[in-house]
């Protein structure tokens, strides 16, 4: 497993992005690759937009037929869907990880924080 520390920077989504497709891209499928590579820049994004940290960690691990991806922050608080309603560019993150990850969990750090994870799976 690689695990990689990010800034509080919004070009944090983008190394991201960058990170997950370096460390999968000789071991995935191009579908499950991409379908990982956008559910990390969203729980990025989401990380950077719903909380306070100063540093995110991305860790990314694979295995026979899975890609395991976990985005932690500092903040205690469970991420919750804010519906998405017409054009807006926010509350589609979450309903894309249901949608495209196998499975997703929270793995809460009492006292620091959480990792949010998927799955995906082919």
């Amino acid at each position: 497993m690689d695990v990689h520390r990010l800034p509080r920077d919004p070009g944090s989504a983008r190394e991201a992005r960058r990170l997950v497709r370096a460390h999968l891209a000789d071991h995935v499928p191009e579908e499950p690759l991409e379908d990982a590579v956008l559910l990390a820049s969203e729980l990025v994004t989401n990380a950077l937009l719903h909380t306070r940290s100063g540093v995110l960690s991305l860790a990314v691990d694979h295995g026979p037929g899975r890609v395991s991806v976990g985005v932690g922050d500092d903040s205690p608080d469970l991420p919750t869907t804010t519906p998405a309603v017409g054009l807006v560019t926010f509350g589609r993150g979450l309903p894309l990880l249901q949608d495209l990850a196998d499975e997703w969990w929270v793995e809460q750090h009492p006292g620091d924080g959480k990792t949010v994870w998927f799955r995906v799976l082919w």
